[in-house]
């Protein structure tokens, strides 16, 4: 999938960075978007995502589930470095140019970044993005001290999604992260754009 997502940014202009947990698929990648090794130990490393297998991991085992955590550590790594970050799902794939929208969507200066809209209205973490002046929240907030808080390791479903959704930014509650939602018609999970794909084959900027 991360093959068929980088040959669509390709074909739309936009340059992706990908970031390997193991050999092979940063070997495979590198003839499709710059590459970066991410096997090694580092400052932004989570406990959940040490010592996880230097191969492929199986899509729904346990250690598929610990991988969705190296996006956090990717987006304090960036953002530390005073860079706009944007995170994609490999089962994107990417029909127009889409940087300079979404990160006008964080030109306001209360906004830490942005995040999917799904078919509930609920926030997806299958697309994310972060200005840098959120690098300090970020690493407050992906961080064993405020992770620890809650089971932030217990593997079912899309832990990270879930823990996003109850603790970083809470339907009814203060959140602590300050989000913009990207539009839904233009950045459409899989059900929404099913369910409305005559509409916004011609409009959508990706197709989740």
């Amino acid at each position: 999938m991360a093959k068929n997502l980088a040959i669509s940014c390709w074909k739309q202009g936009v340059e992706l960075l990908f970031f390997g947990n193991d050999e092979a698929s940063i070997n495979q990648m590198s003839n499709y978007a710059s590459t970066v090794n991410n096997i090694k130990e580092n400052r932004f490393r989570l406990d959940i995502t040490r010592d996880l297998p230097a191969d492929h991991t199986k899509f729904d085992t346990e250690d598929f589930i610990k991988t969705a955590w190296m996006r956090y550590e990717i987006f304090k790594f960036l953002t530390w470095n005073n860079y706009y970050s944007i995170y994609l799902d490999t089962d994107i794939l990417v029909k127009k140019d889409f940087t300079e929208d979404i990160i006008s969507y964080m030109e306001k200066s209360y906004i830490d970044g942005v995040v999917q809209l799904n078919h509930h209205s609920r926030p997806c973490t299958g697309i994310l993005g972060f200005h840098p002046r959120s690098k300090y929240k970020l690493n407050r907030i992906y961080s064993e001290n405020y992770l620890g808080n809650f089971n932030y390791k217990a593997i079912y479903g899309a832990a990270d999604q879930s823990s996003f959704n109850e603790h970083v930014c809470p339907h009814d509650d203060q959140p602590k992260l300050n989000m913009n939602f990207l539009s839904r018609d233009l950045y459409p999970n899989g059900a929404w754009w099913y369910r409305n794909n005559k509409i916004l084959k011609n409009v959508a900027k990706i197709a989740h």
